[in-house]
């Protein structure tokens, strides 16, 4: 039996890829030279296996999209969304669809798995995802690694040759490399909803990176109804390092946003007293929570036009909402709906406001969960106009979905 074949290029011809549907294996060129060789394509399944495995082809179809997005905030007000995209549609051996799509942009290779929805009703279990990327020669790489799956995404970036790479240790994304004849890549994800984050782990036996996705508790990756959309999984490539600054290509892959009424989000600077470790003045004076001091800080910002004044945590790091326990971990009585007793909100609020200043805050994520809505009507009661919420340290599905029931509210 003649292997199939599938090709794929860019827009303007410089890169170029080729997908096997026999060896579930894929490659890329880039101006002719070897981009990615023998990169795998895997999605396993629990009760089912890897649904790529024995899956015969039905259809191979092909598009072209050139397309103005807009973007609300940013560099430029609109990205061009340019691509031409590769659908391989599957029929797994227990008769399971499976589409896998590719799509060439002028400065990315992006991939991704689409399971439509079946007439079963049962929440689909992903065990794992092998989806693997293999550079070619022996390229500079610019790495974090990270100790866990529990982690801040705060390392520093460790320059060393592919081959050099820690096997069996996770790495951030971007992953970052210089390859040998002068071009660079950085392999990333786009669109992560409802999904396990991924980081990658080179193996032990060549340079081969794999995909590796946070796991739940439970240990599976990801617990989803149907349809389901894994995020893209991106390989940028450019002749600049800082192509990749420039780009709007991963804006591009996101989904559109469903907030069409923007108007009401207002940037600007603010004040964060941890910045300054809790300090107005060079020595500490009164505490960083009284009305007095946060009536300087208020002053500061009406007089130096920063709209946003931030009244975060006491000296100890412990919240501006009721919590005994002392630091940023929430305790068993910690209450993001009350605003602890020491603190005179109100009277900061009416003092902010008189000077035409608006008030942001922090929350830990934990003190969110379980009371999302119910602590964002407190925090319109409160008179916040914005906050950031911190120490998520985990990208599994729960935390994922966590932080988009954040953004919902």
């Amino acid at each position: 039996m003649n292997e199939v074949f599938h090709s794929l290029s860019s827009p303007d011809g410089q890169l170029r890829v080729q997908v096997s549907v026999e060896t579930l294996r894929w490659s890329a060129t880039f101006r002719a030279k070897p981009l990615l060789t023998d990169a795998k394509l895997s999605l396993e399944v629990v009760g089912e296996g890897d649904l790529l495995i024995g899956a015969r082809q039905l259809k191979a179809q092909q598009r072209t999209t050139n397309e103005q997005v807009k973007v609300p905030f940013g560099k430029a007000e609109t990205a061009r969304n340019r691509y031409r995209e590769l659908r391989i549609s599957l029929e797994t051996p227990r008769k399971r669809r499976v589409e896998v799509v590719f799509r060439c942009f002028d400065d990315a290779i992006a991939l991704r798995y689409e399971i439509p929805k079946s007439g079963s009703k049962e929440p689909l279990t992903i065990a794992d995802e092998g989806t693997s990327f293999t550079l070619a020669g022996n390229p500079l790489a610019y790495v974090q690694y990270l100790e866990n799956y529990n982690t801040s995404h705060e390392h520093n970036v460790t320059t060393v040759r592919l081959q050099d790479v820690k096997p069996d240790t996770l790495l951030d994304m971007p992953a970052t490399f210089a390859l040998e004849d002068g071009s660079f890549v950085a392999i990333t994800e786009a669109s992560l909803r409802r999904y396990a984050g991924m980081a990658l782990m080179r193996s032990k036996e060549s340079t081969e990176l794999v995909c590796r996705l946070t796991p739940r508790a439970d240990g599976t990756k990801v617990v989803r109804s149907l349809p389901l959309e894994t995020p893209w999984r991106v390989v940028l490539v450019s002749d600049r390092a800082g192509a990749f600054l420039e780009s709007s290509t991963l804006y591009c892959l996101n989904e559109p946003s469903v907030v069409k009424d923007l108007s009401w989000i207002k940037p600007g600077k603010l004040t964060f007293s941890w910045w300054n470790g809790n300090l107005y003045e060079a020595q500490p004076t009164e505490r960083i929570l009284s009305l007095s001091m946060n009536k300087k800080y208020i002053d500061f910002c009406a007089k130096s036009g920063i709209p946003y004044h931030g009244v975060i945590a006491d000296e100890t790091t412990t919240p501006w909402y009721k919590q005994t326990r002392q630091g940023v971990v929430p305790g068993p009585d910690t209450d993001v709906t009350k605003v602890r007793a020491d603190l005179d909100l109100e009277g900061i609020r009416r003092y902010a406001t008189s000077k035409g200043v608006k008030l942001w805050t922090w929350v830990h994520q934990a003190a969110l969960r379980g009371k999302v809505e119910e602590a964002f009507a407190a925090f319109e009661r409160f008179g916040w106009s914005g906050m950031m919420v911190d120490f998520f340290d985990h990208d599994d599905q729960d935390s994922v979905e966590h932080a988009e029931a954040i953004l919902q509210a």
